[in-house]
């Protein structure tokens, strides 16, 4: 069951308000609701892309959308609140104490609509929505991993799901990000940023080898290059982490 969290603030009175930036943040009880672009929420998104990567280029890559798009959001947002957000020095763009204030209550906002969401999306007993899935090609290109996507879409065919193709290290940030719900990747070690579950072992065979070596239990992707170069003859370099698989019977 999905629980909506209800993010609260008092209002104080109108002589009471706090000002910061020279802009005086509440809303009184019998005011209206100030008027937004319809974009604001774009802005707020291109913002906050900006902000967690320290660089447009960075961001525009994360949302897909060009560096320009980007660089005119900010522009607008800091005309739509009347604050600089960023200071620019060679290139390089600094947050502000007013766009560090932006930034939590930006993350507070899209977690409360993402959580909306849900709770609406789940009001009617069928599931609805989008999911991001970041992972490698050899890893989504798996039958199994297919058919398990085609079957979650036939089950749930509300629920929009979209495969997002990149290395291990595009994948993780696109999870970091939010661009992607979750990643599937093999990986020799767990992610220290992440929670990680393992969903199965990868089978390692050894295939015409001399018969006197046997495979070791355990092992991970780390140990198949120290493998090879014990096959092969050749001494290990000591950089590497991994441990041949290779036993004397």
């Amino acid at each position: 069951m999905n629980t909506v969290r209800v993010y609260g603030k008092q209002i104080p009175k109108r002589e009471e308000r706090a000002v910061s930036g020279g802009a005086c943040f509440g809303v009184g009880r019998n005011s209206v609701i100030d008027e937004f672009n319809g974009d604001f929420l774009q802005w707020l998104r291109g913002f906050y892309y900006v902000a967690k990567t320290g660089s447009i280029s960075r961001a525009s890559a994360r949302m897909n959308r060009s560096q320009s798009s980007v660089s005119y959001s900010l522009q607008c947002l800091e005309r739509q609140l009347n604050v600089m957000l960023f200071k620019r020095r060679n290139n390089l763009l600094e947050i502000t104490p007013e766009g560090v204030q932006l930034l939590d209550w930006a993350v507070s906002a899209f977690e409360l609509l993402e959580e909306l969401k849900d709770a609406l999306a789940c009001a009617s007993g069928e599931l609805s929505g989008s999911v991001g899935v970041a992972g490698s090609m050899t890893i989504l290109k798996q039958e199994r991993v297919s058919n398990l996507v085609m079957e979650f879409m036939e089950q749930h065919p509300k629920v929009q799901v979209a495969l997002r193709v990149g290395p291990p290290r595009e994948a993780l940030e696109s999870v970091e990000y939010g661009v992607a719900d979750f990643a599937l990747l093999a990986l020799a070690r767990r992610p220290e940023k992440f929670q990680a579950v393992r969903l199965g072992a990868v089978p390692f065979i050894l295939v015409n080898a001399e018969p006197s070596y046997k495979l070791r239990e355990g092992g991970c992707l780390a140990d198949i290059v120290p493998t090879l170069i014990e096959l092969m003859g050749m001494e290990q370099p000591a950089e590497m982490t991994g441990k041949s698989l290779l036993q004397k019977k």
